[in-house]
């Protein structure tokens, strides 16, 4: 267990994800960050904070809960319930106004205290299916 690891992936999630800060980005992140979600990637801090802002402008009150934090080496695993409230056109979905949850695991590397690759599995299919209700 690497503490300041988890540190580190903490504030990656409550100061840029829940509280929206997004010069946290460039703390936690390296230059050379890349964020894969399925097939696709984010490459560098600003594609991260591209994305940030997006889930935040649909989400305004977007929050993610860490329900487990777990860390061996280089590596942390988060599980996490993320909630929020529709609020602006999101994947082609117009403002609903209505509340969601869905919940992931994220695998994130880190070297010399900045995360340099995170896996996120998210429930995507789930999330939609609330928004399309």
């Amino acid at each position: 267990m690497v503490p300041e690891n988890e540190s580190v992936v903490r504030r990656f999630f409550e100061e840029l994800w829940n509280d929206g800060d997004l010069d946290c980005a460039d703390d936690v992140l390296a230059a050379a960050h890349v964020h894969h979600l399925g097939d696709d990637r984010l490459e560098g801090p600003d594609a991260l904070k591209d994305a940030v802002r997006g889930f935040r402008t649909a989400f305004p009150d977007l929050h993610f809960a860490l329900e487990d934090v777990v860390s061996d080496r280089d590596r942390v695993v988060v599980r996490w319930t993320a909630t929020g409230t529709h609020e602006a056109e999101f994947g082609g979905i117009l403002a609903s106004g209505k509340q969601v949850r869905w919940t992931g695991i994220d695998l994130v590397r880190l070297e010399d205290g900045r995360i340099v690759e995170l896996w996120a599995s998210a429930d995507a299919a789930g999330l939609f299916e609330q928004l399309m209700d």
